[in-house]
């Protein structure tokens, strides 16, 4: 029993210490059950789960936490939805997520707060028909509506852990129209909305309100493409919604002042699209190349051209800031077009190697996901309305390698910049099955075991491995063994339940021989062996141990065949 303990420790180790990058299966739908990742806490996953409605449209939704360590689920609380509607707006902030949406089918419900205890998961106060959050300056905030019976006049409001505090102060009333710049708890830059519907830039200071006009025109239904704050600056690229013109793009100091960038020739002949901050400096990403403003923001002090060259490469298209770099979806004049994922770094220069994606007109631009030890940068292309994905996990600025699990569609990315795991919602190509699955740092004990196995300094010896599932939805592993004793064949054979998300197992093995073992219709002889503890150490990595007696045998495996897995991991 010693010799079992300390072999199933060291191979936890062993396997603990496995650095990749893979995707596992965590929650698949059932049948009336859907599942949907919404937020990521210190590695744990917040997680809805919807039970389709038997008759009508109300329907059941179950807010749950997922602990990947322990590979426990916990129930936070139940609520009663409108089927098809979901809470929506999750934020991690302070050491908490924040969220609101369609609770009981109305407009708004109010703020809730959970640390993904139940004990922790509760409604905050002063927060009635609350819709929206955005984080500016380590601050929170939502709007409100400022009666029940007028759906589109909101009141901005700061969010706290022990209420909601609302302001004197219009905001939008679209549910995606929510953005702020906060130089402080009583002063922030936002968009407005005047009774007749035109939306202007305004700044609230301690309880009054100035509309910055002038040099910013009034526009009906604007959308902001970027807001944040820099060096108690407010950056700002708005423009009309479903328009194609160019944004406009500007700057509001802490006092108010207004620089309206288009001004500027140098800067105007960019046609900036949005705003970019890198380590406190600010970027223009334009149709016609990039620039840096200078530390005081006044000018462009770099700037890098879209130029001709030998390899023709003609446009830039969603700019993200990626790892202290600019990502960017870079096109070739070409037919068809090659795609590259292209990097240059805070001076503007090109990183070297861009990654090749592909040759294919439908790509959109790409998405970037920080986490704590790496970014996730999420390509879709979208033709005749069927969707596909790749995400891309880099290593280094210019070495990244590519995921993509065949059998699935990758719908959304759920991931958060204090945590290091990612999570991955996703839909079945084939079933159209929905489910979660995770970005994790080694394979688990799941259909990526599946096939054969060899330990390459034995000879002809191996394992099999195969997963299977039953009626009822559990799934196990069955493994046969094949290797030598004293000379002579030795066959050995087991089974064990897994469960998503496991890293290691341990099964009882059994010692099978006769005359008719293979024959069909026998039943071979059968005794029973030792254990055998398996775990990853690497995408088409394994290591066993078997334990019999007072002996133990350690297997360093390889897959034979990684085909069918080879997108689904990254050492």
């Amino acid at each position: 029993m010693k010799q079992v303990l300390l072999t199933g420790i060291v191979l936890l180790m062993m396997v603990m210490g496995t650095r990749a990058n893979t995707i596992n299966p965590i929650l698949i739908d059932q049948a009336g059950v859907h599942f949907q990742a919404v937020a990521v806490l210190d590695d744990r996953l917040l997680y809805e789960k919807t039970f389709e409605p038997t008759s009508g449209i109300d329907a059941t939704t179950e807010l749950w936490a997922f602990d990947p360590d322990t590979n426990q689920h916990r129930n936070l609380m139940t609520l009663s939805t409108r089927f098809g509607q979901r809470l929506r707006n999750y934020r991690v902030y302070q050491g908490a997520v924040y969220f609101n949406g369609d609770i009981d089918g109305s407009q708004g419900s109010g703020v809730w707060r959970t640390d993904l205890t139940a004990g922790g998961t509760v409604e905050l106060p002063g927060a009635p028909g609350s819709i929206g959050l955005v984080i500016s300056n380590d601050l929170l905030f939502t709007k409100q509506p400022v009666n029940s019976s007028d759906s589109h006049d909101y009141r901005l409001a700061r969010v706290t852990s022990d209420g909601v505090a609302q302001f004197d102060l219009s905001v939008t009333a679209y549910l995606d129209g929510l953005h702020v710049c906060a130089f402080g708890p009583q002063h922030v830059v936002v968009l407005t909305t005047k009774p007749d519907d035109v939306t202007v830039i305004s700044r609230y200071f301690n309880g009054e309100v100035v509309e910055l006009t002038g040099l910013v025109p009034e526009r009906f239904n604007l959308e902001v493409k970027s807001m944040f704050l820099v060096d108690h600056q407010c950056f700002i690229a708005v423009k009309q919604r479903n328009s194609s013109q160019l944004p406009e793009i500007l700057r509001v100091n802490v006092d108010g002042g207004i620089q309206r960038y288009q001004d500027d020739p140098d800067i105007a002949a960019y046609r900036t699209q949005e705003f970019l901050t890198i380590n406190g400096r600010v970027f223009g990403a334009g149709l016609a190349g990039f620039y840096r403003l200078d530390p005081t923001f006044q000018t462009i002090d770099l700037a890098t051209e879209l130029t001709d060259d030998y390899w023709g490469r003609s446009s830039f298209t969603g700019a993200q800031v990626f790892q202290d770099h600019i990502v960017v979806l870079e096109t070739i004049t070409a037919d068809p077009p090659p795609r590259f994922l292209s990097f240059f770094d805070a001076n503007l220069q090109r990183v070297e190697s861009s990654v090749l994606i592909g040759n294919d007109r439908y790509f959109r631009p790409v998405q970037v996901y920080p986490t704590a030890t790496n970014s996730l940068l999420k390509l879709d292309k979208d033709y005749q309305g069927l969707v596909q994905d790749l995400l891309v996990v880099p290593t280094a600025i210019n070495a990244a390698g590519t995921l993509k699990y065949r059998e699935i569609r990758i719908d959304q990315v759920v991931a958060d910049p204090g945590s290091q795991v990612a999570y991955l919602n996703t839909t079945n190509n084939i079933t159209q099955v929905k489910g979660i699955h995770a970005i994790e740092q080694q394979p688990t004990m799941g259909d990526q075991a599946n096939g054969p196995w060899v330990d390459l300094s034995r000879e002809r010896q191996g394992l099999v491995i195969t997963k299977g599932q039953r009626a009822d939805g559990s799934a196990y592993l069955f493994v046969t063994i094949y290797t030598f004793r004293n000379g002579q064949p030795l066959w050995l054979a087991g089974s064990a339940n897994i469960e998503n998300n496991q890293q290691t197992i341990t099964m009882a093995i059994s010692e099978y021989r006769g005359i008719d073992l293979f024959e069909q219709g026998n039943t071979p002889e059968q005794q029973a062996f030792g254990s055998l503890t398996m775990g990853f150490t690497g995408c088409d990595a394994m290591l066993a141990v078997i334990d019999y007696g007072d002996d133990t045998v350690a297997l360093n495996l390889t897959r034979i065949d990684d085909v069918t897995f080879v997108d689904r991991c990254i050492d």
